[in-house]
């Protein structure tokens, strides 16, 4: 990466990218998907936009959240990532919920995947642990119930939540405050 920087390349070129089919996504939106938390670090340092969107309304900080990254959702946080950016539910082929908008965000990320590094990471850069979320199923929630009503059985090709990460999620989520009376919306 250095090498190419040292000659000059434009780090957050959406339009030569996207030119190439890749649906508009950047040198760190694909550096955070792979986890490649060296060169996330080494293109934030070079003055990639941080918070940079695909043409779905994806952001580097969505990829991080989604696969697990967390190390690299930790770079970016720090470099002023939003974990509440809403991706374009249109774009995504997503429909309404019950009248709202689906709030895809890297907070819904880290929810649907039930993993509690991410959870602690957004809850300790200031998200409400009631802040909603898009379920697995499609409809609009409390973090809460999203974790408690999976639906999904490893026959739809998911890998089902562990216990443990569950556990360790809803108490994040207690410890910080969340309404446990909260229903789906």
């Amino acid at each position: 990466t250095g090498v190419l920087l040292d000659a000059g390349a434009r780090v957050d070129d959406y339009a030569a990218i996207s030119s190439n089919g890749l649906g508009g996504q950047t040198a760190l939106w694909c550096a955070a998907k792979g986890g490649y938390g060296a060169v996330v670090r080494t293109l934030l340092a070079a003055g990639h936009t941080v918070d940079c969107a695909d043409e779905a309304g994806c952001t580097p900080l969505h990829c991080a959240a989604t696969h697990r990254h967390v190390g690299v959702a930790a770079t970016l946080v720090k470099a002023g990532a939003d974990p509440l950016h809403l991706a374009d539910w249109r774009r995504l082929g997503m429909s309404r919920c019950g009248g709202k908008e689906p709030p895809y965000t890297p907070w819904t990320c880290a929810v649907q995947n039930a993993n509690p590094l991410m959870v602690d990471l957004f809850l300790r850069h200031g998200v409400s642990p009631d802040e909603p979320v898009l379920a697995s199923q499609g409809y609009v929630c409390a973090p809460l119930i999203s974790l408690l009503d999976d639906r999904v059985s490893e026959e739809d090709g998911e890998e089902k939540k562990s216990d443990a990460d569950m556990t360790a999620c809803v108490m994040l989520l207690i410890k910080a405050g969340c309404n446990l009376d909260a229903v789906s919306y």
